[in-house]
């Protein structure tokens, strides 16, 4: 299940994609995506903070993704805002759809802002162990294998002479190359089991996950508690309407809950 302070994840593009290769997980490449039915628009939510709403908005018209929310049905998100959302924004945007899941998938970032995921992360509601395996096979019949174990043991030993890193740029290169092929051949399996299409309304995360590129941001509702130098952050970031919230009281739950379901 999802927890509150994986919502409240900055943007940060920290980790190096040929890391995330070497630990199989699976890349959300622009082919990736047209096979998975990707481009179509979406409006969804994503909550950040004063401090990376600069970093937000330097997204608008990028193919850099993020990880947004439709729907959410955890009353902890507004309960605890007085602790987590004590300098914090609930934007509304649209972007063009990398993926969208009924449940959250758990995606992560990397430094070039393109989404990946382990098919059988314990932390995801979503069944798709069985893909993970087949994934890991299909690398490992495809001779990715040897190369992939040169790398871990680099990363481990912190060995990035120049001779490495021409292996690392050669060892992605290629994992990409497959990844696409693989996404092919199951993209079908991956649509039913990533976009959770066959669980259960109780076996569903508190939230959906949709990743959007090309986002756009469209109103906001932001602590009250803001500075008058976040507020006029604000009215400079987006361009429609901005509901300030009061934090901690019996009203926030209210107007944040409406904030969002008159926008679904």
């Amino acid at each position: 299940m999802i927890k509150l302070l994986d919502l409240l994840k900055e943007i940060q593009w920290l980790t190096k994609s040929y890391d995330l290769a070497a630990k199989y997980y699976f890349p959300f490449t622009p082919e990736v995506v047209k096979m998975l039915k990707g481009g179509e628009k979406i409006k969804s939510f994503h909550i950040t903070s004063f401090e990376k709403l600069n970093q937000l908005k330097s997204l608008e018209g990028t193919k850099k993704s993020i990880s947004t929310f439709t729907r959410n049905k955890s009353k902890g998100l507004y309960k605890n805002l007085g602790a987590h959302w004590n300098h914090g924004v609930l934007c509304y945007l649209e972007g063009d759809k990398v993926f969208k899941s009924t449940s959250d998938i758990l995606t992560i970032p990397d430094d070039t802002g393109r989404r990946w995921i382990k098919f059988n992360d314990p932390g995801s509601t979503v069944n798709a162990g069985s893909i993970q395996s087949k994934f890991e096979k299909f690398m490992i019949y495809n001779n990715i294998g040897i190369l992939r174990d040169e790398i871990l043991k680099a990363n481990l030993e912190k060995d990035f002479s120049k001779e490495m890193n021409i292996k690392r740029d050669v060892y992605l290169k290629e994992y990409l190359k497959l990844a696409t092929e693989f996404a092919r051949i199951h993209s079908n399996e991956i649509l039913t089991k990533l976009g959770g299409e066959d669980l259960e309304d109780d076996e569903l995360s508190d939230t959906d996950e949709v990743v959007l590129n090309n986002i756009k941001l469209l109103d906001c509702a932001y602590s009250d508690e803001a500075t008058p130098e976040e507020v006029q952050l604000i009215n400079k970031t987006f361009p429609g309407e901005k509901i300030p919230v009061p934090i901690n009281t019996e009203k926030t739950y209210g107007i944040v809950d409406n904030f969002i379901k008159t926008r679904q």
